[in-house]
């Protein structure tokens, strides 16, 4: 059977200081075969040459006229995004509000348990140290069959999380109160590929 490829990034930070982020969000980038990630792997690097884009594709970081290209490109390839969007203020555990980690763990062990997934390998970005071995440890008690590897690597050698970083900082910005009329536009280009989730 082939294996699913998960590619994660977030949005927004999980904490609840006076200075935290209103929102956190998700993105899961699943391609149900390698080819389908190898040709879209090679689109971005098109991409980045077509645009003359040197750096890795960060959606905070990247102007409007490369988002033109990258979305209106990457509409062809062949994959899904689940998104978990959560607005921090409908949060009420006390738990999850004053932990940080266990809010992460939470709500990445939700979005993976919803993502209709079998026997995937995981990567996410990030470079792995104590904590996030302990959430390695804990999705994979949790995740049962859905999650058969996990790992982390770092996005700027990694295409396919750069497209998880693009996806989920546009969702994130697309579904605030105010979004522009470009980010409406590229939320348009991709919407069929996406499934959001709202927590609620």
């Amino acid at each position: 059977m082939t294996k699913q490829l998960v590619f994660i990034d977030e949005s927004g930070d999980p904490g609840f200081k006076a200075n935290s982020s209103q929102n956190f969000a998700f993105a899961l980038i699943i391609f149900e075969d390698s080819k389908d990630a190898e040709d879209t792997e090679l689109t971005i690097n098109h991409i980045a040459t077509q645009a003359r884009h040197l750096s890795e594709f960060k959606y905070s970081k990247t102007c409007n006229r490369v988002k033109d290209i990258f979305f209106q490109e990457i509409s062809a390839c062949h994959f899904r995004a689940k998104i978990l969007y959560v607005n921090k203020k409908l949060v009420n555990s006390s738990e999850l509000r004053s932990n940080a980690n266990k809010f992460y763990n939470f709500f990445l062990k939700q979005v993976l348990t919803h993502a209709r997934l079998n026997n995937a390998s995981v990567k996410l970005d990030g470079k792995k140290d104590s904590v996030k071995t302990e959430l390695i440890n804990y999705i994979r008690s949790q995740a049962g069959n859905n999650v058969a590897k996990i790992k982390y690597e770092d996005s700027k050698n990694n295409r396919l999380i750069q497209l998880a970083d693009m996806i989920v900082g546009l969702t994130i910005h697309a579904h605030s109160p105010t979004p522009t009329e470009s980010q409406k536009k590229w939320l348009n280009q991709i919407n069929k590929k996406l499934d959001v989730w709202i927590f609620k």
